[in-house]
């Protein structure tokens, strides 16, 4: 079911008279619900294996720059799992079975999409020059350097992650822009 569709379930769902939550805002809630603890273990199955395939790699090379290096991604990703974890408070459930409470839940959830979306573009940033900066330390003291071809390469993973980000972002701000305009309906 598409965004659109969705918000539109919420708005029917205010304008029935009856039962205290309609059936088909329910189930829109629900699936929101499983979506957010597939993310959130999704989220804990990378932060897991960063945290251990950079420890093993610290072992293993003994070398300093991979010791900084692992160091670094240990500080990213507990930053980045910590606000993860701050930022959900407050989306799990409803604070009632009513409609006013589920749409509520589904302005938090948005908010909380949105903040995430920023922090991630502070994130990216802040691992591209983690990164960059790693490596030209270690290239530096391992010549030779990997060529042009291979650095332009590795810059459209980045690239990508902020595209995604970006896209992301805008079809929320459209989605909170719907939910706050059927919240004012609502009240």
């Amino acid at each position: 079911m598409s965004d659109a569709r969705e918000l539109d379930v919420l708005q029917a769902a205010w304008h029935q008279n009856g039962e205290p939550v309609p059936a088909g805002l329910q189930k829109l809630v629900g699936r929101q619900t499983l979506f957010l603890r597939l993310g959130a273990a999704a989220e804990i199955l990378v932060s897991v294996t960063f945290l251990g395939g950079s420890f093993w790699l610290a072992v293993t090379q003994r070398e300093p720059e991979f010791v900084a290096l692992a160091a670094g991604i240990w500080i990213v990703t507990l930053a980045a799992a910590i606000y993860s974890f701050q930022n959900r408070t407050g989306t799990w459930r409803p604070a009632a079975l009513d409609t006013r409470a589920f749409l509520e839940l589904s302005l938090r959830r948005c908010r909380a999409s949105l903040r995430a979306v920023t922090f991630g573009l502070y994130l990216l940033l802040v691992e591209v020059v983690l990164l960059a900066g790693w490596h030209a330390w270690y290239w530096a003291g391992h010549p030779p350097a990997p060529g042009m071809a291979v650095w332009l390469t590795a810059s459209c993973l980045p690239a990508v992650f902020l595209i995604a980000l970006l896209l992301f972002r805008s079809r929320k701000r459209r989605e909170l822009t719907r939910l706050e305009a059927l919240h004012r309906e609502l009240n």
